[in-house]
């Protein structure tokens, strides 16, 4: 009934949070090589951008369709992020691919405890493409219904940067 269905969205909710709670150091992190490969302080984009990050998480479900494998329209089109960094973690059907810089596309493989990172395209152009946007896209091609998991880590809204890493 009503009362089991709210105890599930409840439920659902904390799973999230605990979740984003144990995703947001792994972007720290992350974010600190990054700024290290720069030649910067490990510490530089939480100083400057995402001390108190905009953090966005989805839940994407790719239902099945009988003809998923060979019809012409994508579960997620082939797109870039627009922020700094995703993290994705996949059911175990995949779907994922991305797209090599010879333009080739490759699938990501979706294994258990591992979470994919893309660049987003702020973090492109911070980086005055030193770190690259992932162009990618998306097709359920496994004939069971997919879930995947993107935590979008971006910065403050309080920060505005007109300028690059390591740039006055």
């Amino acid at each position: 009934g009503v009362g089991h269905r709210v105890r599930l969205l409840l439920l659902v909710g904390e799973v999230v949070l605990a979740w984003l709670d144990a995703v947001r150091p792994v972007a720290d992190a992350l974010m600190r090589a990054i700024a290290v490969g720069l030649g910067l302080p490990a510490t530089w984009f939480e100083e400057h951008l995402t001390g108190d990050p905009t953090v966005l998480f989805r839940i994407f479900h790719y239902p099945v369709f009988a003809d998923n494998a060979d019809a012409d329209e994508w579960g997620v089109g082939e797109h870039t992020d627009y922020g700094l960094l995703t993290l994705l973690a996949q059911d175990e059907l995949g779907g994922l691919e991305v797209r090599t810089p010879g333009g080739d596309w490759v699938d990501v493989p979706a294994e258990p405890g591992v979470l994919v990172c893309n660049i987003g395209d702020m973090l492109d152009r911070l980086t005055e493409g030193r770190y690259r946007s992932t162009p990618h896209r998306v097709r359920n091609v496994s004939g069971r219904s997919r879930l995947s998991f993107p935590y979008f880590f971006d910065p403050s809204w309080a920060h505005i940067r007109a300028s690059r890493p390591g740039r006055p």
